[in-house]
């Protein structure tokens, strides 16, 4: 997706509250993760564990690199929305997993692998600008296994740095406005909050 195709480009910002901002980074954090581990298949996937790349485990690993690449964005550019937006997020990314057929005992995990997953992010992402060390940790956690792979880990360095780059200026892109405020306005000032989620991000 070109930048330009992302809403409120041209337009003025659009009117959302952080549900209506959320749901197209949920959407576009599914089909990113569909992209990677297509880039990820066509690498061979190199995992001791010929059997991880189809597993939940594997997926759920992929879809919280993808989530972690837009809490980049939602922390630096929506200041004070930026918790109400990333619990939104994570309340509309659970619901889509739970459809999307992963095994319950993934998703009874999710909460405590996503605080510790984004820990571990964090801390790698804070270590060079590069992102080359997010991704070499990304890779240890997608891979399931100690075993390092300096070409993966350049896919996801450079996967990262093309989609942090992409949703520069999300939030310029907004205008967050409250749950409440948003069902009291009358039904034609409401169509900017809708238009919100028809581009994935």
């Amino acid at each position: 997706m070109q930048r330009n195709s992302y809403p409120g480009r041209g337009d003025g910002p659009i009117r959302a509250t952080p549900s209506g901002i959320a749901a197209p980074l949920a959407e576009g954090i599914i089909q990113g993760t569909n992209v990677l581990r297509e880039r990820l298949k066509e690498q061979h996937f190199p995992s001791p564990d010929p059997k991880r790349f189809e597993s939940d485990e594997c997926i759920v690993e992929c879809v919280l690199f993808e989530w972690f690449l837009r809490d980049l964005v939602i922390s630096a550019e929506f200041g004070r929305h930026r918790i109400a937006i990333s619990k939104a997020l994570a309340g509309r990314l659970r619901t889509d997993l739970e459809r999307s057929g992963l095994s319950p005992a993934c998703l009874m995990d999710l909460d405590r692998l996503h605080s510790r997953r984004f820990a571990e992010y964090w801390k790698a992402f804070g270590t060079t600008s590069s992102l080359q060390e997010l991704g070499a940790v990304a890779w240890l956690r997608i891979g399931g296994s100690d075993e390092p792979s300096d070409r993966i880990t350049m896919l996801l360095a450079v996967r990262a740095t093309a989609k942090v780059r992409a949703l520069q200026g999300l939030g310029k892109r907004y205008t967050v406005i409250g749950s409440v405020r948003a069902r009291l306005r009358p039904p034609h000032e409401s169509e900017g909050d809708h238009s919100a989620s028809h581009e994935p991000l």
